[in-house]
């Protein structure tokens, strides 16, 4: 039959069609369809892929282009909320995210401005205090100097401006550092260095639990989660072997958070730092919080000094800094009697009045690590934990 018969015969197909003559039926012109990208779309006319937008679009960083309306439009559907201090909202990753990746440590009368990520003074102006005031850094103003004068000892005076007992014998020794005692015949200050270990075990106060570095892989249970500390044999150790520290591993006691617990409780531990590692910067000895949150239980260390902090909910951060004995091995004890906070470095024990229930952390008790501190590296040996009071 000549084609145009056949043309005027066969039906018409839709402008995606073409008209199969040996059968007068219309079928589709692509055999074939082709996977198109994201910004193209498939024309079933040519059978082929070709752009959705005619022209380029281009968009802002925090923009994504629509290919189906050709517009930019924001990346993020929905806008979390982020804390307003600490964190900023970014939106190209959608997330929350923390202004600092890393938090100095500051002291008592700072704070961190986490715009800039460095401490600052908590007190915008310091006031120039009389001579028997100190200026607050908590009030920001002037308080008397002296608010509860210590107990002096026979041989010693109270000083009421810098609210401290004088020794009448040596009236202008120098103030001895945490860790020194004066030594009244010299007149000077001497370290309290001592190897013996700090065991606060008294009669009737035994430890709650013992950190036992022999069978240390082999401990890990519901209480207690072992990441990546190694033993090491020494016949210094207590039981002959030390648990090393290399900086990215931990011991967590789930068992113990100390947040909400009943006073009397008490840590204690002995440990060398890594010879590396003698600087400044405080490592994490013992914390209760290493997830974004600053501990309430703490003991951090460096080559010269030894920090005991405690944080209860009425009193707020309480801390007591002790100079380093100087010994290869380092003994030291924590002790909180609901009165006071009692630091013990060798034979040298030294008192901060603080009442009150410790804050609370989500976290367990941490061994190596804290967070706003570095991560332990040395050796640990003889840990203990106590509920109950031990003799310091």
């Amino acid at each position: 039959m000549p084609m145009r018969r056949k043309m005027q015969l066969c039906s018409f197909c839709r402008a995606n069609e073409k008209v199969n003559y040996d059968t007068c039926r219309c079928e589709p012109r692509c055999r074939n369809v082709q996977s198109c990208g994201i910004s193209q779309k498939f024309n079933d006319i040519t059978c082929q892929c070709e752009e959705k937008c005619g022209y380029a679009i281009s968009c802002r960083a925090n923009e994504k282009v629509n290919y189906d309306t050709c517009r930019c439009e924001p990346r993020c559907q929905t806008v979390r909320i982020c804390d307003v201090n600490k964190q900023r909202f970014n939106d190209i990753t959608c997330q929350c995210e923390n202004k600092c990746n890393y938090l100095p440590t500051c002291r008592n009368e700072e704070r961190i401005n986490y715009d800039t990520c460095r401490c600052e003074s908590r007190c915008s102006v310091v006031s120039n205090c009389n001579a028997n005031q100190r200026f607050d850094y908590v009030q920001c103003r002037c308080i008397t100097q002296c608010i509860t004068p210590p107990v002096c000892t026979p041989g010693e005076q109270l000083d009421l401006i810098n609210c401290r007992c004088v020794n009448v014998f040596c009236p202008n020794a120098p103030i001895c550092q945490n860790g020194e005692r004066l030594d009244n015949t010299r007149c000077i200050c001497t370290r309290t260095a001592t190897d013996s270990p700090v065991r606060p075990t008294g009669l009737d106060c035994k430890p709650t639990v013992n950190i036992n570095f022999r069978s240390l892989n082999q401990t890990n249970s519901r209480f207690l989660h072992v990441k990546g500390v190694t033993t090491r044999y020494n016949t210094e150790a207590e039981d002959n072997y030390t648990g090393v520290f290399d900086g990215y591993c931990q011991i967590l006691l789930t068992k113990f958070n100390f947040g909400n617990t009943i006073p009397p409780i008490a840590i204690s531990l002995r440990y060398r730092l890594e010879k590396s590692q003698l600087g400044m910067k405080p490592y994490a000895l013992i914390t209760n919080s290493n997830n974004m949150q600053s501990p309430s239980i703490l003991i951090v260390a460096t080559s010269s000094y030894i920090e005991f902090g405690i944080r209860t909910l009425q009193q707020g951060y309480k801390s007591i800094k002790i100079l380093a004995s100087g010994s290869d091995w380092e003994n030291v004890g924590w002790i909180y009697d609901g009165n006071q906070l009692i630091a013990q470095v060798g034979d040298y024990v030294q008192k901060t009045p603080v009442s009150g229930t410790i804050e609370g952390k989500s976290n367990s008790l941490v061994i190596g690590a804290g967070y706003g501190y570095e991560n332990f590296r040395g050796e640990i040996d003889y840990v203990r934990f106590f509920q109950c009071n031990p003799d310091p």
